[in-house]
């Protein structure tokens, strides 16, 4: 897991420098990427002050995460667009 600050930092200076990105859609990825990043803390503040702990929420969310990208990996497996 990054902190959050190297992926912003790091991460303008790499699609500006190695991938070739003007400085303003460079920005503004990053930018919106925050600001998602921010409504999520808050989302997940409330989460778990209504659950009650602090740490409860935390457990679920990387089961949810794998559940969602086994379901999103499925359908296309069967279609056979990932090498087995």
């Amino acid at each position: 897991m990054f902190p959050q600050f190297t992926l912003s930092t790091f991460g303008l200076v790499w699609l500006i420098s190695e991938q070739g990105w003007d400085a303003a859609p460079a920005g503004l990825l990053i930018g919106i990427s925050q600001f998602v990043g921010a409504l999520g803390r808050i989302v997940v503040g409330v989460w778990s002050d209504r659950a009650g702990s602090r740490v409860g929420p935390c457990g679920w969310l990387p089961s949810l995460h794998l559940r969602s990208c086994w379901q999103w990996r499925r359908p296309t497996q069967r279609l056979g667009a990932f090498p087995p």
